[in-house]
């Protein structure tokens, strides 16, 4: 995708859909989570595959940010800034950014990509990773909303709020976005994985509730 320097350049759907990545490529459609090179890379050499993966996003995201500048609407996009026990990372997109690992508003390769790596994040807690140290690891270094939804929807597999959990929700911003990404797993998905069925906000409320009742009874 070419990038025109001059503020009368047109900015199309498609630039909006590919943001700047070659999916003419037949390969990656349909989108899915067993697309390679993502899947054997994550399978076998996995600090490979996940420097792929952030290298992808943070230039599909340099070319979104890019876009705002070329269109006629000048939107200036805020980042939403997180401050993690490794230190604070700023995260840019809106709702349709946050689900690029649905297959609904962006290109088949990137889309692949976030399913693959959700996918693979899913399995590694199933064989026994520490959630805290899997976010840390997948999160690292990426500079999209994106991440944030596979963090999400592996805090709501694990029913959990920890250390690395508790800055998305708290944060206004991310509830918004991980109830968009509710609201279309509840219309889409249908995989029974109860990650897909809930948001961060349900996740929070049931926390905050738990904790009422137990000071209750210290109480």
């Amino acid at each position: 995708m070419f990038l025109s320097p001059f503020p009368t350049e047109v900015v199309s759907d498609s630039d909006w859909k590919s943001l700047a990545i070659n999916s003419d490529f037949i390969g990656f459609y349909p989108s899915s989570p067993i697309k390679e090179p993502f899947h054997s890379l994550l399978k076998y050499a996995p600090d490979s595959g996940l420097r792929l993966i952030t290298a992808l996003s943070n230039h599909a995201n340099k070319a979104w940010r890019q876009l705002h500048e070329l269109s006629d609407e000048k939107l200036t996009p805020i980042p939403i800034t997180l401050e993690f026990p490794w230190g604070s990372q700023a995260f840019w997109g809106n709702e349709k950014e946050y689900i690029w690992s649905r297959p609904y508003w962006i290109n088949d390769t990137l889309s692949s990509a976030f399913m693959t790596l959700e996918k693979w994040c899913f399995e590694q807690l199933e064989a026994g990773a520490n959630l805290d140290e899997l976010i840390q690891k997948i999160t690292k270094d990426h500079e999209s909303v994106a991440i944030l939804s596979v963090v999400s929807v592996l805090a709501l597999e694990q029913q959990c709020i920890s250390k690395t959990v508790f800055p998305l929700v708290t944060n206004q911003k991310v509830l918004d976005l991980d109830y968009y990404r509710f609201t279309q797993d509840i219309r889409g998905s249908s995989s029974d994985r109860k990650s897909y069925k809930f948001c961060l906000s349900n996740l929070l409320s049931a926390f905050v509730f738990l904790n009422l009742v137990r000071r209750s009874k210290k109480d």
